[in-house]
């Protein structure tokens, strides 16, 4: 039996399944932040001598697809003196919403 679109109901089943399939993978996956994005989002955040982590599973919300754990250095102003203190982070970034940075 066909809808007014002229599928049946298995197509649609079967075009939700693969839907599905595709979101576990990209969800669950492990899939790093690309270096570009990852560049760009330091950058963003304003952090310096950015290294680029492993991913880290569990650290960011589910509708992030790329995921992964840096080290950088952010620069600071103490007293007059010119200075930067590490710190340590997750870049999360999703299909729409971008990047954002999780502290640790």
């Amino acid at each position: 039996m066909a809808d007014s679109s002229g599928r049946s109901g298995l197509e649609i089943l079967g075009y939700l399944g693969l839907f599905f399939v595709w979101w576990v993978v990209a969800s669950f996956g492990g899939c790093s932040v690309s270096e570009s994005r990852f560049k760009n989002a330091m950058r963003n955040e304003g952090l310096v001598d950015a290294t680029q982590g492993e991913y880290d599973f569990f650290e960011c919300g589910y509708g992030d697809v790329w995921v992964s754990s840096f080290t950088a250095r952010r620069p600071a102003k103490k007293d007059n003196v010119d200075g930067t203190f590490a710190v340590q982070g997750t870049a999360c970034c999703g299909l729409i919403k971008g990047c954002t940075v999780r502290w640790e």
